[in-house]
């Protein structure tokens, strides 16, 4: 691929796909303050130039194209995951989008390998999800709504909770402390076709774990608001939205590729701490 190279310390050549890891959950794009950190900080902010929208392109200093994804941009379509929660019944980590096993994980390997890809006069189309579909549940964006990028693309932020997450050995104790997270684990293999695409890794982190439902809870009141009762989930719903991810995260941030030596990771990893108040500290 044109811009799977080496970008160590992600600078000199900047061109590349970036993994931003906001850890721990939801300082995503419905947190514009954190939106805001998240993006400006995976690359060092003297190459940002202006940002046309998170949804879009960005243009670096030195005339570099950037496209920003999500791995929420690749859950499954509603009724998809509605077959996976049906198949694995019982399993509250698999009932509602989230964990590994919730994503077309071949619609993320292909759009960013069309990104990188992407030359003069190419079109790449972006999928989009929409989190305000199903009364707060989610659903695929229509086709018609993804966005379009034309032209060649030199950098691919791709953001997500979970990204770096490897699988445990299938007797691990951490899989013993909730039910439902070997299937994940089992999942998780499928990710690596993601990770192989990576050249470098943004780690962002909160001092307090607490501030997890908290945050999601600001996001998801702020979409009612915006879009009406059905906009969004209720607030016991965020709380038991947020319990399915927290299993997950105890068990495999640790065992992460952004947390391997340097020696073994072979990728320059920048990491980010944040306050309760979304300001970086360290």
């Amino acid at each position: 691929m044109r811009v799977s190279r080496d970008i160590s310390h992600l600078v000199g050549s900047p061109s590349g796909t970036f993994a931003c890891v906001v850890n721990p959950l939801f300082g995503d794009y419905q947190s514009p303050k954190l939106t805001h950190f998240t993006y400006k900080f995976v690359i060092p902010p003297y190459l940002f130039a202006a940002s046309s929208s998170i949804f879009g392109c960005a243009t670096f200093l030195d005339g570099l194209s950037c496209v920003a994804l999500s791995i929420d941009d690749f859950y499954l379509t509603n009724d998809d995951q509605q077959r996976l929660a049906a198949q694995h019944s019982g399993n509250r980590l698999l009932e509602h989008r989230g964990n590994a096993g919730t994503h077309d994980v071949a619609l993320g390997r292909d759009t960013i390998i069309q990104c990188v890809q992407a030359g003069e006069g190419g079109k790449v189309a972006l999928p989009r999800y929409d989190k305000s579909l199903g009364a707060g549940r989610g659903d695929r964006a229509h086709r018609q709504q993804w966005p379009v990028v034309e032209g060649r693309i030199d950098v691919v932020l791709l953001e997500g909770w979970m990204l770096g997450f490897r699988p445990l050995p299938p007797d691990a104790p951490q899989l013993q402390k909730e039910a439902g997270l070997a299937q994940v684990n089992a999942n998780l293999g499928e990710y690596e076709q993601w990770h192989a695409l990576v050249d470098a890794w943004a780690v962002i982190q909160v001092e307090d774990l607490s501030v997890i439902a908290s945050w999601r809870l600001e996001a998801e009141r702020r979409m009612r608001r915006e879009r009406g009762a059905e906009g969004g989930m209720t607030d016991a719903q965020v709380r038991d939205f947020v319990s399915r991810f927290m299993p997950s995260y105890t068990a495999f941030s640790e065992h992460s590729i952004y947390n391997e030596d340097e020696l073994s990771r072979k990728k320059p990893v920048l990491r980010i701490l944040f306050d309760k108040e979304r300001n970086p500290t360290g």
